[in-house]
């Protein structure tokens, strides 16, 4: 819908009201959305996505999950960001190999959201859903581990050597997941010394948005911090930590917090089109790299999933599914707009809106056929 009104003020915009369009410019652009995602939105999304996750079912994937969310994404970075590179020099839109990295980590993490609502609407299999949302909480954390490294040394005034980016990756990523775990047992610890439901709500708000912060400003990935605190809580007080009425209560003001967030988040990504400058090459490129995304998901997901199927059954067009059902959404145009003004900027920018809108308006609508075949064979 806000990308429908958003195309709707481009015309008339540019047809006869020429006051109001730079008005609706400015507004969309003082809305912030990649600072606004990246500090408010994303850490709660995770947190929230994480808390509903079954250890012990996510235990029994952990091979598909763990290569999924890992290799997967490295590997697609790489891929992507190769294959566009060699595009675009056939193409007068010259993108250096490092900046063509940086898309290729944008552009990899998966958005689960539309597909999980399909999933749960008409009972596909359990294990489908488990792999599906797992894989995008930590593959999440990762992209934009990636995402910092290689923007470091593609950025960086002194050239980075192969240990500082080594480390770097390193301590977002291992020192995120560490931050994450103990976040969660402290969380626990004081959320079983209260009674008042209440109050458990008021202290999972405060180590979300406070801990996502602190993480951040140490250096570390907030967002796996986010998803792994999200799992260790969520699974502890299956347990032991609280009453089933404080859980119900807390599991559904998280629920409604998810909704509402992504509302927002598909709201401001339908209205940010409105302050992307498209011309016919940009558009060849957005095309291009709607392929080469679509082709790297295949082969990263069949190779891995057609190696752990030998030891392990899985529901019938699972690979089919995680490839189309890889949709990219708000996360990918985040980061593109993290990148520093200028050609690239633009260029980077047009093929992720590119692939995000045909992943959300394409895959999105056309998934639910292929995810019913998986639940009746």
């Amino acid at each position: 819908g806000a990308l429908i009104v958003s195309i709707v003020l481009i015309v008339v915009g540019s047809k006869s009201y020429n006051a109001v369009h730079p008005a609706i410019i400015n507004f969309v652009k003082n809305l912030h959305f990649g600072h606004f995602l990246m500090q408010f939105l994303l850490g709660s999304l995770l947190f929230a996505g994480a808390l509903f996750i079954d250890l012990s079912r996510m235990k029994q994937d952990r091979w598909e999950i763990g290569t999924l969310a890992v290799f997967s994404t490295v590997a697609s970075t790489f891929i992507v960001g190769t294959l566009m590179w060699l595009w675009l020099k056939l193409l007068p839109l010259q993108l250096g190999y490092a900046k063509c990295l940086l898309f290729g980590a944008l552009i990899s993490p998966t958005d689960p959201i539309a597909v999980l609502a399909i999933f749960k609407k008409i009972g596909a299999p359990e294990t489908l859903t488990t792999i599906v949302s797992s894989e995008s909480l930590f593959n999440d954390g990762v992209g934009v581990v990636l995402f910092a490294t290689i923007y470091s040394a593609a950025f960086s005034p002194h050239l980075p050597t192969a240990m500082s980016v080594i480390w770097f990756f390193i301590r977002e990523s291992i020192g995120g997941i560490f931050y994450g775990l103990v976040a969660g047992w402290v969380l626990c610890q004081m959320m079983k010394s209260v009674k008042d439901y209440k109050m458990h709500v008021l202290l999972t708000i405060a180590f979300v948005f406070g801990g996502y912060c602190l993480a951040n400003a140490m250096e570390l990935s907030g967002l796996l911090a986010m998803v792994v605190m999200g799992i260790f809580v969520g699974n502890y007080k299956r347990r032991t930590m609280i009453t089933p009425r404080a859980r119900r209560h807390l599991e559904e003001f998280w629920e409604i917090i998810d909704e509402l967030f992504n509302a927002i988040l598909f709201l401001m990504l339908g209205l940010e089109i409105v302050v992307i400058h498209f011309d016919w090459w940009l558009v060849l490129a957005a095309v291009i790299a709607i392929v080469m995304t679509l082709l790297t998901r295949y082969v990263t997901v069949a190779a891995p999933m057609s190696l752990i199927r030998r030891w392990r059954n899985h529901a019938p067009f699972t690979i089919s599914i995680l490839t189309w059902g890889g949709l990219r959404g708000g996360l990918a145009v985040a980061l593109a707009l993290a990148i520093p003004n200028g050609r690239s900027h633009e260029i980077i920018l047009c093929m992720t809106y590119g692939v995000v809108l045909f992943a959300v308006l394409v895959q999105g609508t056309t998934i639910k056929p292929l995810a019913k075949l998986a639940k009746n064979v």
